[in-house]
């Protein structure tokens, strides 16, 4: 008989750890039971015999929880239920397929959390894809999970069908981990949430392209989207460059903590597409950090004909900091592809261009009637010059009578306010087909700049008198147009209108040592302001050509409704041409219904160099004079016989009156 080595207490308490042990995986981690389904074409998740081995799949209901769960290549559909009945847990869900061209749909009846894994593919058929419908419940992609769409190592089928996580709804896939789509396929592999979306802290979406040639895989989302904090966007593999991401539904929202790597920042890799065919559809995007490679993209087939225009709307907004290049967004690209179709990108934040030649690269569908984009600044502002090299505005890409673009204000107007103003080094609009509407502020900003208002031959749009042409840049640039343009303001530069008429809907105003040179020196031009439009000066230089022809401003009395004219702090910059005589009187502002000069009037020529001798004066008509200034000689001789005249009749009066006696 053997003797037990262990006191009768000790041994007992052994046993007892031996028995507790039991129950506990290695690690102090939950046990873990790999389940799949056995092949019942409908049922509950928690009815155990519809499992192999018998059970309820994450029963244990922690969010430890290991367990797996399998609906691996089904013979024929399965459509199972996540019922009320289940834990709210599993450790991993598998559903993909290889052997057949039946698929599996699991519909959401509470909430379910991922712990470890969620993978899904089907590597045959085009028609079925494996599908997680989350009706009104939320399935969570936990810290540490990774959700993977696609394979590298089975070649995943690329169907257009492929949505593998839907709603009928108001369910949402909520990402703490990682959502990543992946695939070797040489063609590419693309997948569709069709659900809203939320990447919470510390989430990652993820692109992995591994396929040769040139595969474009793409995720696109037809709900809401919003990623906050510090969200990660990463594309990896041989083919990075080529992935991209569709957002299709009304609210996306990129937060300021956002990062992107590895993305190419060709436009197109980040598109904003409406799919909905309605008469109107509105997205709203909100921008918290720089996405490059952006495309506001139109797929609406709606419109037939100019009675049946389609109108969409794009609202763009930054929530980053306002007034840097940290508030930006590059350059974008807007695609309308289909007749009859007006793209509406309404600004509901000032935004500023980070890099680029131009904020917008405008893709119409050749030969496709009634494409237009109208850019609303709705009274915020866009500013290219912010970038390290400022940008000239000059888009292109229009068909004179098929396609147009508009920059239009719906909301508050103000330059010095920042309200509805488009900033830029120049403009140059006679490239394209583009008209500018009422409260439209173009500012441009760089010295030496060239702007032509004008239209692309064969265009329809025209701009509004309610406009406003703004010159505020520190040297001197030019302006000319071959149609009316609104208003004009000049401030700090030197502003010349290069060509010999200029005609406007609007006033001038010209102050803070602004400049108008009207035609340059030896160049007879018009300036003609619209009805009831002022001309104000104060502060300022007007060059001028005066000879026998001569430069002028011309109201619109005639037509009933003339403005005024007001010049305060006025330098006149002559070239006196062919025919100028000091002597003569030149009508430089005509048709105006009053006039005044509020204060004297200083005469230099063209260089800056004063003009000696004369002095100027424009009287209430618009009448420019001179008059000689006596030479100093001429003034002292002056004087004294005036001081003489003075005294001689005080002599005379002395002279003829009685003496008084001498009082002794």
């Amino acid at each position: 008989m053997r003797t037990c080595l262990f006191p009768r207490g000790q041994l007992a308490r052994l046993g007892c750890l031996i028995v507790l042990g039991c129950g506990l995986a290695p690690g102090g981690a939950s046990a873990q039971t790999s389940y799949t389904w056995g092949g019942a074409a409908t049922g509950n998740w928690s009815t155990t015999t519809n499992w192999t081995p018998n059970g309820n799949p994450g029963a244990a209901g922690t969010t430890g929880n290991a367990d797996v769960a399998n609906f691996t290549n089904p013979s024929s559909a399965v459509a199972a239920t996540y019922d009320s009945s289940a834990s709210g847990y599993i450790g991993t869900l598998n559903m993909t397929n290889t052997s057949s061209t039946a698929a599996t749909t699991l519909t959401l009846g509470q909430n379910l959390t991922i712990n470890s894994a969620l993978n899904m593919y089907n590597t045959l058929s085009t028609s079925s894809i494996e599908q997680i419908n989350l009706g009104n419940f939320n399935l969570t992609i936990g810290s540490g999970a990774t959700f993977t769409m696609g394979s590298t190592s089975v070649t995943p089928i690329n169907s257009t069908s492929n949505t593998p996580i839907t709603t009928t709804g108001t369910g949402a896939l909520i990402v703490n981990g990682t959502m990543l789509l992946t695939s070797n396929n040489t063609a590419g592999y693309n997948a569709l949430i069709a659900a809203p979306v939320m990447l919470n802290n510390g989430a990652t979406l993820s692109i992995a392209n591994s396929g040769t040639g040139t595969p474009t895989n793409r995720i696109s989302f037809s709900g809401d989207f919003t990623s906050s904090g510090s969200t990660s966007f990463t594309s990896t593999g041989t083919s990075a460059s080529l992935s991209s991401v569709f957002f299709d539904g009304v609210n996306t929202t990129i937060g300021s903590g956002t990062t992107f790597s590895g993305w190419s920042t060709s436009l197109g890799t980040f598109t904003f597409i409406d799919t909905g065919n309605g008469a109107t559809y509105t997205q709203n995007i909100s921008l918290g950090t720089l996405m490059a490679g952006m495309s506001l993209r139109n797929a609406n087939t709606s419109g037939t004909d100019a009675a049946h225009q389609i109108t969409l709307t794009k609202t763009l907004s930054s929530t980053a900091t306002s007034g840097s290049i940290n508030n930006a967004v590059n350059g974008f690209m807007i695609q309308n592809a289909n007749t009859y179709v007006t793209m509406v990108v309404q600004m509901q934040s000032d935004l500023n261009l980070a890099s680029g030649s131009s904020p917008f690269s405008f893709n119409f569908k050749s030969g496709t009637l009634g494409q237009q984009v109208n850019i609303d600044l709705d009274g915020f502002k866009y500013d290219m010059t912010q970038a390290t090299s400022p940008g000239a505005f000059n888009p292109t890409g229009t068909t004179s009578g098929q396609s147009q673009v508009n920059l239009v204000n719906s909301g508050a107007s103000s330059l010095s306010g920042g309200h509805g103003v488009f900033k830029a080094a120049s403009f140059t609009l006679s490239n394209a087909d583009v008209g500018i509407g009422s409260g439209v502020i173009l500012q441009a900003a760089t010295s030496g700049g060239v702007n032509d208002l004008g239209v692309k031959a064969s265009g329809v749009t025209t701009i509004s008198a309610g406009s406003t042409f703004a010159y505020t840049g520190s040297g001197s640039a030019t302006l000319v147009s071959n149609r009316a343009i609104g208003g004009l303001q000049v401030q700090n530069g030197l502003l010349k209108i290069n060509q010999a008429a200029l005609t406007l809907g609007g006033g001038v105003g010209i102050s803070l040592a602004g400049g108008l040179d009207l035609g340059g020196a030896g160049t007879i031009s018009t300036l003609t302001l619209g009805a009831g439009q002022n001309f104000s000066l104060t502060t300022g230089t007007l060059l001028l050509d005066v000879g026998t022809a001569h430069d002028s401003i011309l109201g619109n009395a005639g037509s009933g409704n003339g403005g005024s004219f007001s010049l305060s702090g006025l330098t006149l910059a002559l070239d006196e041409g062919t025919g100028f005589s000091y002597g003569s009187t030149y009508q430089i502002f005509s048709d105006f219904s009053s006039g005044s000069v509020l204060s004297g009037i200083t005469l230099t020529d063209q260089s800056g160099n004063a003009i000696a001798g004369f002095t100027g004066a424009i009287d209430a008509s618009g009448a420019l004079s001179f008059q000689a200034v006596p030479e100093p000689s001429v003034a002292g001789l002056a004087l004294l016989g005036g001081a003489a005249l003075l005294l001689l009749p005080r002599l005379r009066r002395g002279k003829e009156s009685p003496g008084i006696p001498f009082a002794g």
